[in-house]
């Protein structure tokens, strides 16, 4: 008895403190009505010792046993609830922000440049981002870069360069980078679009390969490999890294159904249907941008392709992600590709 009082007593004192959070606006009413009910089988909680007898005896348990087995499924499917829901809300911050972002540049300045849009995402990039913004506009490219919420001065150097900038409020990753200027190019019309990393390892000169690759072979996706013909053998990669590669790879072209050596590669360029798709669905997480888009645009009929394409140095900066850090996601990533837990695309028209 004395035990049934102190749970009632209990679960009446937390509810009183949800009641006081939702009046408060610290918890949403839909949360508020879910942990009262969650409170209110405190109570029931003896009642349930004794119904359940009958089923601890056929399953030779104790009653108790069954009632916490309730309650760890109950805990389970709120923290299930909360994780999509927080998961939603991250993509709403993420959206916002592009919008946002893409809403404070207004309409672009038109030119005689070819209607081909070269993207830059650049994170702490000062030190390149202007040489490689010039070499750009040299070869008479549209150029958007934009400024994954550097700490720097990435955004004056590029600006100064004389590129359209668009500066994200926090750091969203190469994804959520070049999700926002893939936006940026379905609402002005751009029917072909490159990325193009900030650092200079990428050959400028090899942008106008990429594009031919687009028409001549009726691609919606080309790919500049830095493994092609061999090209492999002179990277210093090791032999982990080489494995890991060579299973995404081998995934990836299974998925599209043709051959591709480097499913991780920056340099890549797309046209038509495929940009207004990944503009809406390109995932913003580590090799989701890369890998995953791969994935999900063969397995929903788009044509991809490679081409070799050769790859300088980094001059400066390093790796965002620690050896360990990129084992870890790139399983994760192989694994929602082999569970077909990817993004889906809207399949090609």
């Amino acid at each position: 008895m004395i035990q049934s009082a102190t749970l009632a007593f209990s679960s009446l004192a937390l509810a009183l403190i949800v009641f006081r959070l939702a009046r408060g606006g610290f918890l949403s009413f839909r949360y508020a009505i879910g942990w009262l009910g969650l409170l209110l089988l405190g109570p029931l909680f003896s009642l349930l010792l004794r119904l359940t007898q009958p089923l601890s005896s056929l399953l030779a348990v104790t009653p108790g046993v069954i009632v916490s087995g309730l309650g760890v499924l109950i805990l389970l499917v709120i923290c299930i609830q909360l994780s999509i829901s927080i998961s939603g809300l991250q993509n709403q911050v993420r959206r916002l922000a592009e919008e946002g972002t893409l809403g404070q540049l207004g309409q672009p300045t038109r030119s005689d440049f070819t209607r081909v849009l070269v993207i830059v995402p650049a994170f702490n990039e000062e030190r390149s981002i202007g040489s490689v913004v010039g070499e750009l506009l040299a070869s008479k490219f549209d150029v958007l870069v934009v400024d994954d919420g550097s700490t720097d001065r990435t955004r004056q150097r590029a600006l100064a360069s004389g590129a359209v900038v668009a500066s994200l409020p926090y750091n969203t990753g190469v994804g959520g980078a070049l999700r926002t200027g893939l936006l940026y190019a379905t609402i002005n019309n751009y029917q072909t679009v490159v990325q193009c990393d900030g650092d200079g390892q990428h050959p400028i000169s090899h942008i106008n390969d990429l594009v031919a690759a687009l028409e001549a072979g009726d691609s919606d996706m080309v790919i500049g490999s830095r493994f092609a013909n061999g090209q492999a053998e002179r990277m210093r990669l090791s032999p982990l890294r080489r494995l890991a590669m060579w299973t995404l790879a081998s995934s990836a072209s299974r998925a599209t159904g043709t051959r591709i050596t480097d499913v991780t590669s920056g340099f890549r360029a797309w046209r038509g249907q495929i940009v207004f798709a990944l503009a809406d669905h390109l995932p913003a997480y580590y090799l989701g941008d890369t890998y995953e888009a791969v994935i999900a645009a063969g397995r929903a009929g788009y044509r991809v392709t490679e081409i070799p394409a050769p790859i300088s140095e980094r001059l400066y900066g390093t790796s965002s992600a620690s050896p360990l850090q990129a084992a870890r996601l790139t399983t994760r990533a192989f694994a929602a590709s082999v569970l077909r837990l990817h993004v889906r695309l809207p399949s090609r028209q």
